[in-house]
Order: structure tokens, then sequence, then C-alpha cells
């Protein structure tokens, strides 16, 4: 079963900005022929096309034997169900497999043997849960909310 990820309206502003410029930057260099806005230009155009692909291909997928995250063209990360140790509802963290800062937090040991943390934010995260309880055999934990978000609210 698949999962996309929730997205917020922090992110969503953020990538308006990331439009913005390289429209903003193309419209000022033809009117002015500056060479400094070509190059804001093309930086701006760089940074886009690494942002869009984590918009439109963040999903989270669970296989047979592990979860598979996928967040644009460089995240793409296996969690066996067995290496699990924790996981839950969790608040005010921003990461690449996520979009949204209120998500889920899961503590699994890699393949080296150390324990490890990824975020991420399913749009279902109540359906996205009893999956998960059904695949790990773990209950579902709160992690405690960062005093930063209470705050912000």
């Amino acid at each position: 079963m698949k999962y996309r990820s929730k997205i917020d309206i922090v992110f969503v502003c953020v990538l308006l900005i990331f439009i913005a410029v390289p429209v903003i930057a193309a419209i000022l260099s033809v009117y002015f022929g500056s060479t400094l806005l070509l190059l804001v230009l093309a930086f701006a155009t760089i940074d886009l096309a690494l942002i869009i692909p984590m918009w439109v291909h963040t999903q989270y997928t669970f296989n047979k034997d592990h979860l598979l995250i996928e967040s644009g063209i460089f995240v793409k990360v296996a969690v066996p169900y067995a290496s699990i140790k924790r996981y839950g509802i969790a608040a005010g963290e921003l990461a690449p497999s996520a979009l949204a800062k209120k998500g889920i937090k899961i503590i699994f040991t890699d393949k080296q043997g150390n324990e490890s943390t990824i975020y991420i934010s399913p749009l279902y995260q109540g359906f996205f849960l009893d999956e998960m309880r059904k695949n790990t055999g773990l209950d579902a934990q709160n992690f405690p909310i960062p005093q930063s978000f209470k705050l912000s609210r």
C-alpha cells in the first residue's frame, strides 16, 4: 500500500518563492540585459529542479518485508520491519522525507547496527499507523512535542 506525503502550507510558500525568483530574474534580465540576473536565474532553476520532484514524488510504500521511503530523486530508504524499534506521532521536525511538521517518527536499527531516526509525514496518518502496527507488531508511541512547536501554534 502506498501513502503520499502531507504537504504543509510553509512548504508550498517556499516552493512558490522558488518559482517566483526565476520568473522575476528572467523578466529583469531581459529588461536590463544583466548577466548577474541570468546567473540568479540559473541557480534558482537548479534549486527548483531539485525541489519539485520532492514535492511530486514523496511517498511511503509498505512492501512485504520493509517500508520504502521515497522523496524526490535522491532519497530512497528501505526500512525492514524487523529493524523498527519504535514509531509514533511526532511534531516540530523537518526532513527531506517529510513535507509537513506534524508526522511520524520511526526509530530503527540501520545496517551498521546503529540506532537511526527517520521522520515522515503520510497524508492519512491513522491508516498509516494501522498498517505499521500490522507489519511490525508494535504499537505507536507518542513522542514529546518540542517547546518551540507548542509556542508557534
